[in-house]
This record gives structure tokens, sequence and C-alpha cells, in this order.
């Protein structure tokens, strides 16, 4: 690099396009740091969604007359709405002391799927029963 003489004064001359260069490579790799950052806050972003769910279902199913096919027909409806994923694996068992609800969601993030992607939340509470 130089600077110029003549017309060009006071400007920078590139010598064989290696600012170019450098300059495209710089964008390319805060691109690419960008969607990995997006990326990551998606996941954590649903990773919390799907704990919020589950543990709402888990307290339906663990009230008094709270039915566990109910609370689990919730938690799937309620997971496609709000995170949109069509992979979903979920339940929600009770026992005489206790109600357990899971969820596995596969996340589709924006930007390019690299790997697949799956979050998931286990919430046990202690089951509510009349006196």
């Amino acid at each position: 690099m130089g600077v110029g003489r003549g017309r060009a004064r006071g400007h920078v001359l590139l010598s064989r396009g290696s600012a170019t260069i450098e300059g495209i490579a710089s964008i390319a790799i805060g691109f690419l740091l960008l969607a990995a950052v997006i990326q990551v806050v998606a996941v954590i972003s649903t990773q919390h969604r799907v704990e919020a769910i589950v543990m709402t279902a888990a307290e339906e199913a663990a009230a008094v007359g709270g039915a566990p096919d109910e609370a689990e027909a919730w938690l799937r409806s309620t997971i496609a709405d709000v995170i949109g994923s069509g992979a979903i694996e979920s339940s929600v068992t009770r026992t005489a002391t206790e109600v357990t609800a899971r969820a596995r969601v596969r996340v589709i993030p924006p930007g390019p799927h690299l790997f697949p992607i799956h979050v998931g939340a286990r919430v046990t509470l202690a089951r509510i029963v009349e006196p």
C-alpha cells in the first residue's frame, strides 16, 4: 500500500487487492460469528420456553382433579403453537404421590442447520390431593 501521486493524491492505493480480500474475509468471519450468536440465543430462548410450558403442564396435572391426558394434550399443542416445532416428544405421568411432565423438542434456529439440536425439560411435582 502506498500514497498515490497526481490524481489520486491523498488516497490510499491498494497493491494486488490484498486489502479487498482481507476486508471480505473479515466480513465473512463477522457474519459467521453473528449467525452462531443468533443460533445460541434461539436455542437458549427455546429451552426457557419449553421449561415454562412443561412446568405449567405438570402443575395442571398435579392439581386436584387434574387429568394427565388433558395436560399432555395441552403440552403438545402449546409447544407446537409457541415454538413451531414438529418433532415433539412429550409425556405426563401421575403416580399416587407425584406428577412428572417431560418434553423433548427439535429446535430449528434461524440460519444454517449444521446438525439437529434438541432441547428438553423434565419437571416432577408432588401431587396435590384432597385431605
